[in-house]
C-alpha cells in the first residue's frame, strides 16, 4: 500500500481483475475498492457486493464494495463503486459483556464461540487515502503502518479486526477467517490462533462459529475457505464469477 512513484514506481495496495482469457485482463487498479493490505475477496451473487478482508495485525477492518455496475462482466468493477467498512450496531450475544464502543475497538480481536453481532456499514469517503504511521494499538502493537481507508473506518467507530484472511460465500453467508483472533500467552488480544466468523447477509448478523486454541487448527491460512491464485507471489484470492465469463480478483501489495 506504499507509494513508490517518486522513484519511478507506482502506488501499491489495489485490487486488479484478471480474466481466464489473458487478452481480456485489465491491468487497471480498481481504486474505489480501496488501497490497503488486501488479503481475500468474495462476491455475493445476489447483490453483486464484493466483501474484502485486510491482513494487518490489529490495524484492520472488514470491508465491502458496492459496484455501480452489478452485471458481473469483466471490467464492470472498474466503473466505480462505494467502499464501506463494517461497524457493530448491536450486540446479540457476547461472553465478555463489553460496551458497544469497546466491542468495536477490541471485542472482535478476542471472540468466544457464539459471540454474535448485528452489523451496519459505514461509507469510506476517500478509498485512495495514503497510509499513516500509528502507535499504541491494542494487543501491544507499538507501531504500525495503517491504511488510509482503515484510519477513516476506525475514526467512525468501525469494528477492528486482527488479521483478516480467507473469505468465502455459500448459501447466503460469508465465512470470514481472522488468523490472529484470540490472545497469546501474555493475554494480548489479536495475537491468538484464529477464528471463523459467519456473516448472514440477509440479517447482517455475524457470529463466531469457530475459535481456535491450537495453531494447527485455526492458524492455517484457511485454504479451504480461500482459493489461492498462483499467477504471482502477490496475487492472493479470487471471487467466483457471476457470469459465464470467468474472472479472478487479485492484489498487488
Amino acid at each position: 500500500m506504499f507509494d513508490f512513484s517518486s522513484i519511478g514506481g507506482r502506488k501499491h495496495g489495489y485490487v486488479y481483475e484478471s480474466a481466464v482469457d489473458a487478452t481480456s485482463s485489465l491491468a487497471t487498479p480498481i481504486v474505489d475498492m480501496g488501497r490497503f493490505v488486501h488479503e481475500a475477496v468474495a462476491v455475493d451473487p445476489a447483490s453483486g457486493a464484493v466483501y474484502l478482508t485486510k491482513d494487518n495485525r490489529n490495524a484492520a477492518a472488514l470491508y465491502r464494495y458496492l459496484p455501480f455496475n452489478i452485471s458481473g462482466q469483466i471490467g464492470s468493477l472498474q466503473q466505480g463503486g462505494t467502499l464501506q467498512a463494517a461497524r457493530v450496531r448491536a450486540i446479540v450475544r457476547q461472553a465478555q459483556l463489553l460496551t458497544l464502543v469497546l466491542t468495536n475497538n477490541q471485542g472482535l480481536l478476542n471472540p468466544d464461540i457464539g459471540d454474535e453481532y448485528e452489523l451496519e456499514w459505514v461509507t469510506i469517503d476517500n478509498p485512495d487515502a495514503d497510509p499513516r504511521t500509528v502507535v499504541g494499538l491494542p494487543g501491544g502493537v507499538a507501531l504500525a503502518a495503517m491504511a488510509g481507508p482503515t484510519i477513516q473506518a476506525l475514526a467512525q467507530g468501525c469494528a477492528r479486526m486482527s488479521r483478516g484472511e480467507g473469505i468465502w460465500h455459500a448459501a447466503g453467508k460469508m465465512f470470514i477467517v481472522d488468523t490472529g483472533a484470540g490472545v497469546d500467552a501474555n493475554n494480548r488480544p489479536g495475537r491468538g490462533e484464529g477464528c471463523v466468523w459467519e456473516l448472514t447477509l440477509s440479517t447482517m448478523r455475524m457470529r463466531a462459529v469457530f475459535v481456535s486454541g491450537a495453531a494447527t487448527a485455526g492458524n492455517n491460512r484457511t485454504t479451504s475457505l480461500s482459493v489461492r491464485v498462483a499467477a504471482s507471489c502477490c496475487v492472493k484470492t479470487v471471487a467466483p464469477a457471476r457470469t459465464p465469463s470467468a474472472r479472478a480478483l487479485g492484489y498487488w501489495a
